[in-house]
């Protein structure tokens, strides 16, 4: 764009130049009554004008609307006043030429006050003529203000972001380029930060979009403020910013300037009568240790930010983390993990395995039922627990066809162990956020139930932090899912966004609580307190209480005593293969 505007003023200027000839070859005989030169001079959309002794002889109507001034108010003006100061002295020397007698063709730039007080850009083309006998300076002005000032508005917008006012991902990758050169000249280090907002995909489903670009607006602003002056702060792409420290004599320093940037997104934002939290991921590396070239430095703090993003969002808290090759080492494998992935859903999900971890009814001791739970048997990785691949299978999208294999299975082995005379117990099978807003969702899990009578027999486990998505809907997915029999349970509850006016929106028949809760349960008196309330919170709801994660026998008797109804861990079992269920089928019973 900023080059088209470039090649439309030099076309402009060549067509001035052509006019400028036209009339220098008639100026000889010049008089401002010749009817050939009024002609030319009034149908041009330039200012034309010839001044001699530092006086305006003639000027034509066009030169009033550029100058704001009538062409009488401009006769008695000197040309020179008009001028900015900075262009003073180039224009004073054009005009000693001239007065000289020495034929001068000169193209230049100069700003003129306007009599509105603005200043004006033009570009003139001026020449020596002799007018009565003496040399006279003859020139055309073209007003090309406002393509100047389009011509700086796109390059700002080449180089800023244009919602957050700070450099663009281009701009700072430019930037960091020439920071190399010079820390490489210099012998010294640069760091590179990558700094991603914490589930910011959840505020905007929350808060809406207008929110959230505020949101980046304050941090981009807290972030200026907080950085030195030689820093450069950008913003990579959606809720991503990136930082460059260019000098960097002690790289201890780097972790005081992360932990300052934290501490400055973790400040609450207050938005009418709500105040908003966040926290960050950040990664970083450092030139030229991490990386020799922009390039490297920017794809290497990416990968250790989402290393420190998995952890944050699993201690839900601000977390950073510099880059070492076995990150990158990490990431290489998980490329090819979701080339795998996709070519497994395709042609090989056998390699996909249901594994059962029993539920079990805290006060009677009884089996209550199993949460589906499932592993890949990859022949270059090996067994693969869940969380080794259901993120990867979320980033890829491939989490829709996984999840329907996943209940699909579970639905077959219900009527295996029917069909054997096994039906008293229920199965809990997670169900991502990209399966419940899938559009055939319903359609899906109708479908693949329609054989089975007592639909109640299967629990539907979201996370918390899916109910507030994108309420209204989610609201109306569940309680269809209601409608048709099944049960819902609340997963990692008191982990995300826990909210009691959330749970008074949505139906469910259990609350789960996260195993978290249970690392200091035996010797921490809040820790207690908290998963009694959530016990308590699930029975005034009129719904059961399940804690995940027990281990211990202490674990489990506590537990009881709290009146909590259900619990699972390897205090009770390990997850069982389909084949090894049928025998604790047999004998649901466990010793509390």
């Amino acid at each position: 764009m900023t080059e088209k505007i470039t090649q439309k003023i030099e076309n402009v200027i060549q067509s001035i130049d052509e006019i400028l000839e036209k009339i220098k070859n008639c100026s000889e005989d010049f008089n401002s009554n010749s009817e050939i030169f009024s002609t030319l001079a009034d149908l041009s959309p330039a200012g034309i004008y010839l001044y001699q002794d530092r006086k305006f002889v003639y000027i034509n109507k066009a030169t009033e609307r550029i100058s704001g001034y009538s062409i009488d108010e401009l006769k008695k003006m000197e040309p020179m006043n008009l001028l900015h100061p900075d262009d003073y002295k180039t224009v004073e020397k054009i005009i000693e030429r001239r007065e000289r007698g020495e034929k001068l063709e000169a193209h230049h730039y100069l700003r003129i006050k306007h009599k509105n007080g603005e200043y004006r850009d033009l570009y003139v083309v001026s020449n020596t003529v002799t007018y009565k006998g003496r040399p006279a300076g003859i020139g055309i002005a073209l007003d090309i203000t406002e393509q100047k000032d389009l011509q700086k508005k796109l390059a700002y917008l080449s180089s800023h972001d244009e919602l957050t006012g700070l450099y663009n991902r281009n701009f700072l990758l430019e930037e960091l380029k020439e920071l190399i050169k010079l820390a490489r000249s210099n012998h010294y280090s640069l760091a590179f930060l990558h700094i991603d907002i914490n589930k910011f995909k959840e505020i905007i489903n929350l808060y809406g979009h207008a929110t959230g670009d505020y949101i980046l607006k304050i941090t981009g602003q807290q972030l200026k403020k907080l950085l030195k002056e030689d820093d450069v702060i950008g913003r990579l792409s959606g809720d991503e910013f990136g930082v460059i420290i260019p000098k960097l004599e002690k790289i201890e320093a780097v972790s005081k300037i992360t932990e300052k940037i934290i501490s400055s997104i973790e400040k609450p934002i207050t938005l009418k009568d709500k105040e908003i939290s966040l926290t960050a991921s950040i990664g970083i590396t450092i030139y030229p240790y991490d990386g020799k070239t922009a390039e490297d430095l920017i794809k290497n703090a990416e990968i250790a930010m989402n290393h420190a993003k998995n952890i944050s969002n699993k201690e839900n808290k601000s977390k950073y983390m510099f880059f070492s090759y076995k990150l990158g080492k990490q990431i290489e494998e998980k490329i090819k993990l979701k080339e795998l992935l996709k070519t497994a859903l395709e042609k090989n999900k056998d390699e996909f395995i249901l594994y059962y971890q029993p539920i079990v009814n805290l006060q009677t001791g009884k089996l209550k039922g199993f949460e589906a739970l499932v592993r890949w048997e990859n022949k270059k990785f090996g067994t693969l627990p869940s969380e080794k691949f259901i993120q990867i299978a979320e980033e890829t999208g491939e989490i829709i066809n996984l999840g329907k294999l996943i209940i699909e299975k579970a639905i077959n082995h219900i009527q295996i162990w029917k069909e054997k005379g096994f039906d008293d117990f229920k199965i809990t099978i997670n169900i991502s956020s990209e399966q419940l807003k899938s559009e055939d969702f319903i359609k899906f899990i109708e479908e693949t139930t329609k054989n089975l009578p007592q639909k109640d027999r299967v629990t539907l486990e979201i996370t918390e932090s899916i109910l507030i998505q994108n309420v209204e809907k989610t609201r109306k997915i569940l309680n269809k899912l209601k409608d048709l029999g099944f049960s819902i349970a609340i997963d990692d509850f008191g982990t995300g966004y826990s909210s009691l006016n959330y749970l008074k929106e949505f139906p469910f028949d259990f609350l789960k609580i996260d195993k978290s809760f249970l690392s200091d349960i035996l010797n921490n008196k809040k820790t207690k307190a908290i998963v009694l309330s959530i016990i308590e919170l699930s029975h005034n709801l009129q719904s059961k209480a399940v804690i995940e994660g027990i281990e211990t026998e202490e674990q489990a008797k506590l537990l009881k005593d709290l009146n909590c109804d259900y619990g699972q861990g390897y205090y009770f079992s390990k997850p069982l293969l389909f084949n090894k269920v049928e025998n604790l089928l047999k004998n649901p019973y466990f010793q509390i």
